[in-house]
């Protein structure tokens, strides 16, 4: 619903329910994150890195038309998801999952020797196999 609030004048008297606009919007949403969504989700920052993983072979993707473009597009769906965090962590998820600080638990990543992922010394980011990680904190 859009209205007029009659204290202002011009473009900010223009009042929309953002409930309603989401809701609206939602409809159009494909049913997966884009990849810029979902490096951000799992704390990646920069979505280079996940295009990194992804042509790659490392993260799988979804191809779908994109419903706003019409475009096809690569997104990350339910189960390129799983696929991602059962191989692969990040110093957020860890942050979450354990309920430290990210900047001790990649003092003792450091400390056990576990470094960021790499394959013949590409920069995926700040992406750990998640494996290593479980190993060097459950000690």
């Amino acid at each position: 619903m859009v209205a007029r609030n009659v204290q202002f004048e011009g473009y900010a008297s223009v009042h929309v329910y953002h409930d309603e606009v989401a809701q609206i919007l939602a409809q159009d949403m494909p049913s997966a994150m884009s990849l810029e969504m979902f490096a951000k989700t799992v704390g990646l920052g920069n979505p280079v890195y996940l295009n990194r993983l992804v042509r790659s072979g490392h993260v799988s993707t979804t191809e779908m038309i994109n419903p706003r473009t019409k475009a096809m597009q690569r997104f990350i769906g339910t189960r390129d998801a799983a696929a991602f965090h059962h191989r692969f962590t990040t110093l957020r998820l860890l942050s979450k999952a354990k309920g430290e600080t990210w900047q001790s638990l990649a003092r003792k990543l450091r400390d056990a020797g576990i470094s960021t992922f790499s394959e013949d010394g590409r920069d995926f980011g700040p992406v750990y196999l998640k494996a290593e990680v479980e190993a060097a904190l459950a000690e």
